[in-house]
C-alpha cells in the first residue's frame, strides 16, 4: 500500500456527496481557468467561439 498524505487520508474520509462537490467545483474552476485562457489567446474570438471550444477539449480531453 503507497503511503498516505493528510489530504488523501482527509478524502478518504469524505462523504460521497462531499466528494461530488469537491470534484464539481474543480471541474467547473478548470473551465473558467481555460475559457480564461483562451480569451487571452484569442483576443478576437466571440464568446459563442471560446464557449464551444471549452466544450470541445472538455468532451474530448485534448487542447
Amino acid at each position: 500500500m503507497p503511503p498516505s498524505t493528510p489530504d488523501i487520508d482527509a478524502f478518504h474520509r469524505m462523504t460521497p456527496a462531499k466528494k461530488w462537490r469537491l470534484i464539481t467545483s474543480m471541474h467547473v474552476q478548470a473551465r473558467r481557468w481555460k475559457r480564461a485562457a483562451l480569451k487571452a489567446q484569442h483576443p478576437d474570438w466571440t464568446d459563442a467561439q471560446v464557449d464551444a471550444t471549452v466544450r470541445k477539449v472538455f468532451l474530448n480531453g485534448t487542447d
